[in-house]
Protein backbone atom coordinates (compact mmCIF):
# COMPACT_ATOMS: atom_id res chain seq x y z
CA UNK A 1 0.00 0.00 0.00
CA UNK A 2 1.30 3.46 -0.81
CA UNK A 3 2.06 6.46 1.36
CA UNK A 4 -1.43 7.90 0.96
CA UNK A 5 -3.56 4.87 1.77
CA UNK A 6 -6.23 5.49 4.41
CA UNK A 7 -7.59 2.40 6.14
CA UNK A 8 -11.31 2.46 6.87
CA UNK A 9 -13.37 -0.17 8.69
CA UNK A 10 -17.06 0.68 8.22
CA UNK A 11 -19.65 -0.79 10.56
CA UNK A 12 -20.62 -4.12 9.01
CA UNK A 13 -24.09 -5.19 10.14
CA UNK A 14 -26.91 -7.38 8.88
CA UNK A 15 -27.88 -4.50 6.58
CA UNK A 16 -24.61 -3.29 5.01
CA UNK A 17 -24.15 0.26 3.83
CA UNK A 18 -22.37 0.99 0.55
CA UNK A 19 -19.13 2.91 1.04
CA UNK A 20 -17.58 4.31 -2.13
CA UNK A 21 -13.81 4.46 -1.90
CA UNK A 22 -11.08 6.28 -3.77
CA UNK A 23 -7.74 4.94 -4.92
CA UNK A 24 -6.20 6.18 -1.67
CA UNK A 25 -8.70 4.55 0.69
CA UNK A 26 -8.78 0.88 1.64
CA UNK A 27 -12.28 -0.07 2.84
CA UNK A 28 -12.33 -3.26 4.89
CA UNK A 29 -14.66 -6.15 4.09
CA UNK A 30 -16.75 -7.98 6.73
CA UNK A 31 -14.27 -10.87 6.87
CA UNK A 32 -11.55 -8.46 8.00
CA UNK A 33 -13.84 -7.17 10.74
CA UNK A 34 -14.41 -10.76 11.83
CA UNK A 35 -10.66 -11.40 11.96
CA UNK A 36 -10.03 -8.33 14.11
CA UNK A 37 -12.86 -9.20 16.52
CA UNK A 38 -11.77 -12.83 16.81
CA UNK A 39 -8.15 -11.91 17.57
CA UNK A 40 -9.12 -9.33 20.19
CA UNK A 41 -11.47 -11.73 21.94
CA UNK A 42 -8.76 -14.35 22.59
CA UNK A 43 -6.16 -11.95 23.99
CA UNK A 44 -6.67 -13.05 27.60
CA UNK A 45 -5.86 -16.64 26.71
CA UNK A 46 -2.95 -15.90 24.37
CA UNK A 47 -1.47 -12.56 25.41
CA UNK A 48 -1.23 -9.13 23.82
CA UNK A 49 2.52 -9.38 23.27
CA UNK A 50 1.98 -12.47 21.09
CA UNK A 51 -0.97 -11.06 19.13
CA UNK A 52 0.17 -7.46 18.59
CA UNK A 53 2.16 -7.93 15.40
CA UNK A 54 -0.37 -10.28 13.81
CA UNK A 55 -3.29 -7.95 14.53
CA UNK A 56 -1.35 -5.00 13.12
CA UNK A 57 -0.77 -6.93 9.90
CA UNK A 58 -4.48 -7.71 9.66
CA UNK A 59 -5.26 -4.00 10.02
CA UNK A 60 -2.70 -2.87 7.42
CA UNK A 61 -1.67 -5.90 5.34
CA UNK A 62 1.43 -5.69 3.14
CA UNK A 63 2.05 -2.08 4.16
CA UNK A 64 5.42 -0.45 3.60
CA UNK A 65 4.24 2.72 5.35
CA UNK A 66 2.76 1.56 8.65
CA UNK A 67 4.95 -0.26 11.15
CA UNK A 68 3.46 -3.66 12.05
CA UNK A 69 6.36 -5.23 13.93
CA UNK A 70 6.78 -4.00 17.50
CA UNK A 71 10.30 -3.30 18.72
CA UNK A 72 11.62 -1.44 21.80
CA UNK A 73 11.29 1.93 20.05
CA UNK A 74 7.67 1.43 18.96
CA UNK A 75 6.62 -0.10 22.27
CA UNK A 76 8.10 2.87 24.13
CA UNK A 77 6.22 5.20 21.78
CA UNK A 78 2.91 3.40 22.32
CA UNK A 79 3.23 3.32 26.09
CA UNK A 80 4.70 6.80 26.62
CA UNK A 81 3.90 9.10 23.70
CA UNK A 82 0.78 8.08 21.78
CA UNK A 83 -2.37 9.33 23.53
CA UNK A 84 -5.71 7.53 23.78
CA UNK A 85 -9.08 9.13 24.48
CA UNK A 86 -12.25 7.11 25.24
CA UNK A 87 -15.93 7.88 25.77
CA UNK A 88 -17.92 4.98 27.24
CA UNK A 89 -21.71 4.76 27.16
CA UNK A 90 -24.64 2.35 26.91
CA UNK A 91 -25.08 1.62 23.22
CA UNK A 92 -28.47 3.41 22.96
CA UNK A 93 -26.71 6.65 23.96
CA UNK A 94 -24.57 6.47 20.84
CA UNK A 95 -27.72 6.81 18.71
CA UNK A 96 -26.29 4.50 16.08
CA UNK A 97 -28.34 4.49 12.85
CA UNK A 98 -27.73 0.75 12.45
CA UNK A 99 -28.71 -2.18 14.63
CA UNK A 100 -25.56 -3.72 16.14
CA UNK A 101 -26.38 -7.25 17.25
CA UNK A 102 -25.18 -8.14 20.75
CA UNK A 103 -23.98 -4.62 21.59
CA UNK A 104 -24.85 -3.29 25.04
CA UNK A 105 -22.12 -0.63 25.25
CA UNK A 106 -20.43 1.71 22.79
CA UNK A 107 -16.98 3.24 23.17
CA UNK A 108 -15.84 6.20 21.10
CA UNK A 109 -12.07 6.42 20.76
CA UNK A 110 -9.44 8.73 19.36
CA UNK A 111 -5.76 7.81 19.10
CA UNK A 112 -3.28 10.62 18.53
CA UNK A 113 -0.04 9.30 17.05
CA UNK A 114 2.48 9.73 14.25
CA UNK A 115 1.72 8.14 10.88
CA UNK A 116 4.07 5.11 11.06
CA UNK A 117 2.50 3.95 14.33
CA UNK A 118 -1.20 4.10 13.42
CA UNK A 119 -1.62 0.37 12.81
CA UNK A 120 0.34 -0.70 15.88
CA UNK A 121 -1.40 1.90 18.02
CA UNK A 122 -4.84 0.66 17.02
CA UNK A 123 -3.87 -2.97 17.60
CA UNK A 124 -2.22 -2.09 20.92
CA UNK A 125 -5.32 -0.22 22.08
CA UNK A 126 -7.73 -3.01 21.14
CA UNK A 127 -5.69 -5.71 22.87
CA UNK A 128 -4.79 -3.68 25.94
CA UNK A 129 -8.40 -2.62 26.42
CA UNK A 130 -9.58 -6.21 26.32
CA UNK A 131 -7.01 -7.29 28.90
CA UNK A 132 -7.82 -4.42 31.23
CA UNK A 133 -11.57 -4.85 30.90
CA UNK A 134 -11.26 -8.53 31.77
CA UNK A 135 -9.54 -7.61 35.04
CA UNK A 136 -12.05 -4.86 35.79
CA UNK A 137 -14.99 -7.19 35.18
CA UNK A 138 -13.95 -9.88 37.69
CA UNK A 139 -12.29 -11.85 34.88
CA UNK A 140 -15.47 -12.20 32.88
CA UNK A 141 -14.58 -12.27 29.17
CA UNK A 142 -15.83 -8.96 27.82
CA UNK A 143 -16.52 -9.49 24.14
CA UNK A 144 -15.89 -6.99 21.39
CA UNK A 145 -18.86 -7.55 19.07
CA UNK A 146 -18.28 -4.94 16.35
CA UNK A 147 -16.20 -1.90 15.51
CA UNK A 148 -15.64 0.87 13.02
CA UNK A 149 -12.50 2.97 12.56
CA UNK A 150 -10.71 5.22 10.13
CA UNK A 151 -7.18 6.52 9.84
CA UNK A 152 -6.89 10.31 9.61
CA UNK A 153 -3.98 12.74 9.48
CA UNK A 154 -3.45 12.86 13.25
CA UNK A 155 -4.15 9.24 14.17
CA UNK A 156 -7.12 6.87 14.26
CA UNK A 157 -10.68 7.35 15.48
CA UNK A 158 -13.79 5.20 15.64
CA UNK A 159 -16.24 3.33 17.82
CA UNK A 160 -16.18 -0.07 19.54
CA UNK A 161 -19.18 -2.14 20.61
CA UNK A 162 -19.05 -4.49 23.60
CA UNK A 163 -21.43 -7.04 25.08
CA UNK A 164 -23.23 -6.99 28.44
CA UNK A 165 -20.17 -8.26 30.36
CA UNK A 166 -18.80 -4.72 30.31
CA UNK A 167 -21.42 -3.75 32.92
CA UNK A 168 -19.18 -4.27 35.96
CA UNK A 169 -16.47 -1.92 34.73
CA UNK A 170 -19.02 0.62 33.49
CA UNK A 171 -20.97 0.62 36.76
CA UNK A 172 -17.72 1.14 38.67
CA UNK A 173 -16.83 4.09 36.43
CA UNK A 174 -13.75 2.24 35.15
CA UNK A 175 -12.03 2.91 38.47
CA UNK A 176 -9.27 0.33 37.94
CA UNK A 177 -6.36 0.48 35.50
CA UNK A 178 -7.42 3.80 33.99
CA UNK A 179 -6.51 7.38 34.76
CA UNK A 180 -9.17 9.22 36.78
CA UNK A 181 -12.40 9.25 34.72
CA UNK A 182 -14.67 12.22 34.15
CA UNK A 183 -18.42 11.60 34.29
CA UNK A 184 -20.50 13.42 31.71
CA UNK A 185 -24.26 13.55 31.42
CA UNK A 186 -26.40 10.82 29.85
CA UNK A 187 -24.26 8.04 31.31
CA UNK A 188 -21.11 8.94 29.38
CA UNK A 189 -17.72 8.33 30.99
CA UNK A 190 -14.43 9.74 29.66
CA UNK A 191 -11.10 8.00 30.28
CA UNK A 192 -7.63 8.47 28.81
CA UNK A 193 -4.19 6.93 28.54
CA UNK A 194 -1.10 9.14 28.25
CA UNK A 195 -3.20 12.27 28.46
CA UNK A 196 -4.62 14.63 31.07
CA UNK A 197 -8.29 15.19 31.76
CA UNK A 198 -9.76 18.15 33.62
CA UNK A 199 -10.97 17.42 37.13
CA UNK A 200 -14.55 18.19 36.08
CA UNK A 201 -16.63 18.68 32.96
CA UNK A 202 -15.59 21.71 30.89
CA UNK A 203 -16.95 23.22 27.66
CA UNK A 204 -13.75 22.19 25.89
CA UNK A 205 -14.18 18.56 26.98
CA UNK A 206 -17.85 18.58 25.98
CA UNK A 207 -16.90 19.92 22.55
CA UNK A 208 -14.19 17.28 22.18
CA UNK A 209 -16.69 14.52 22.96
CA UNK A 210 -19.30 15.99 20.63
CA UNK A 211 -16.81 16.24 17.76
CA UNK A 212 -15.67 12.66 18.29
CA UNK A 213 -19.29 11.46 18.32
CA UNK A 214 -19.96 13.26 15.02
CA UNK A 215 -16.77 11.87 13.46
CA UNK A 216 -17.70 8.32 14.49
CA UNK A 217 -21.13 8.61 12.89
CA UNK A 218 -19.57 9.78 9.62
CA UNK A 219 -17.40 6.66 9.23
CA UNK A 220 -20.03 4.00 10.00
Amino acid sequence: MNHYTVYHMPLHTAHPVYHPCSAVEHVAIPEKRDSVVNIVNVVWEIGAHILLSGLSRVITPLSSVYDTRPDPTSVHYLTRTASFFFVWMPSPSFVCPHDVAGADYATLFDITCDRPYKSLALAFMLLRLSERLTRQCDYARVKLVNLSYKFYDGGVHGVLFYDKELAIAYNNNFSLDFDTPVLLGDGRIVTVWNATLPSSVTPVLEQQVSSLHSSALLIL
